[in-house]
């Protein structure tokens, strides 16, 4: 009788073979990922905070009428200052 070449016991994989392999591919996609994620803070900020944004910036800056960039919230932490800088000038 003749055997079976696909019923030989070692070349099929094991279950601990395959459980290793599953493990090292999520190990390798979650690095990859975590790398991906990390990665964009390593990049220097777009604009500087001493560059002009706009004209109106350095007409402010001229006349000592530009608002700070930043401000604090109650909480310390440093936030955009987006409505001292498009409100209104009020003389």
């Amino acid at each position: 009788m003749p055997t079976n070449p696909l019923r030989q016991s070692s070349d099929l994989p094991t279950r601990t073979d395959l459980h290793r392999s599953i493990r090292a591919a999520l190990a390798l996609t979650s690095l990859a990922t975590l790398t991906l994620l990390l990665a964009p803070g390593c990049a220097r900020p777009l604009l500087a905070p001493d560059e002009d944004r706009s004209p109106f910036d350095r007409y402010d800056a001229l006349r000592n009428q530009q608002a700070p960039q930043t401000v604090e919230d109650a909480f310390g932490r440093r936030n955009p200052n987006l409505r001292g800088r498009l409100a209104p000038k009020s003389e």
